[in-house]
């Protein structure tokens, strides 16, 4: 067992690298070889704004987005995702209409239902309440062998001292791959509620009962542990007031990104906050990297308010 707590991302994932690679086993799971794994880990981001990674290896701004708004959704459709993460692509089931999709994709299993509005009303009416809780793992993902089915059990929200804290319980998650989004997409979760009811940011808390390594990661796990120190980077605050009703604007302005030319992004600036504007410029400049459209890119980073996100579009294009 492991008990971490750090201010940012990157030293928490330094120690939490640090842990796992004196944890060494070998046996075949459903995604590969487990290298390295500890049965029992207890993490806590003291700053939940600092979600992302300065390292040059670890950056991923881009799918971590991605991700966010596929849960935004409320759909675990293939073809959003892919978009973003194309290795989704191997563990997708086929509905009975021939369609692509991921079983244990979390949209549905956070929005649909009105499961976050639910959860939100809670703490509307009673803020010191324990039932605040999104259960995602259900009897039905062990009926068949589905390709996928949900790592998090659990979001439980808690109120106390005019703080929203997040308490994430799983029950198996990728260290390298998965434990970075996870954490990104859960606090952005988590800031939006607190916006939302109108409380600051408490800390955020991630509790694995088996947090692993593939051996297929090992090298950049080793990479990533051999940067050394990491500029401490947090993104900006959420403005107060946000409105679950914005989340249906903001995935129709990704739809008409992703289908449209660089600056369609253009003429959000004055529909979105800078906070909004800023997320979907990053979606906007993401479109034009897979096009190879590196010079639009650049243009469009131009516009780009946040100091943080401007810094990882200039490291991510430079090499292009």
């Amino acid at each position: 067992m492991i008990s971490i707590q750090e201010e940012t991302l990157d030293d928490l994932l330094q120690e939490t690298y640090n842990a796992l690679l004196n944890h060494k086993v070998n046996y075949e799971a459903h995604k590969g070889v487990v290298s390295y794994e500890i049965l029992g880990a207890s993490l806590c981001l003291k700053n939940p704004r600092s979600r992302l990674s300065s390292s040059y290896n670890k950056k991923m701004i881009f799918s971590g987005l991605g991700e966010l708004f596929w849960y935004f959704t409320g759909d675990n459709k293939l073809d959003f995702i892919s978009h973003y993460i194309k290795r989704y692509e191997k563990y997708s089931d086929t509905n009975e209409l021939g369609e692509k999709y991921i079983h244990g994709g979390y949209g549905p299993r956070i929005f649909g239902n009105e499961h976050l509005s639910l959860i939100i009303s809670k703490l509307k009416k009673k803020p010191t309440t324990r039932k605040a809780v999104i259960q995602l793992f259900e009897n039905d993902d062990l009926l068949e062998e589905y390709e996928d089915i949900p790592c998090t059990l659990t979001l439980h929200f808690i109120i106390r001292n005019n703080k929203l804290f997040l308490f994430v319980n799983m029950r198996s998650n990728d260290a390298f791959r998965g434990l970075p989004h996870d954490i990104f997409c859960f606090t952005m979760l988590q800031e939006m509620v607190s916006s939302i009811l109108g409380v600051e940011l408490g800390e955020y808390y991630h509790y694995v009962s088996s947090l692993h390594i593939y051996k297929k990661d090992l090298a950049k796990v080793i990479s990533y542990q051999n940067e050394g120190y990491f500029i401490k980077e947090q993104m900006k605050e959420l403005p107060p007031n946000f409105e679950l009703s914005t989340l249906d604007k903001l995935i129709n302005a990704e739809d008409k990104i992703r289908d449209g030319g660089h600056e369609t992004v253009l003429k959000y600036q004055s529909e979105f906050d800078e906070y909004w504007f800023d997320i979907l410029l990053l979606l906007s400049i993401f479109n034009c990297w897979k096009k190879g459209e590196i010079q639009e890119a650049k243009m469009l980073n131009m516009n780009m308010r946040s100091k943080a996100f401007r810094t990882y579009v200039d490291e991510k294009l430079k090499d292009v």
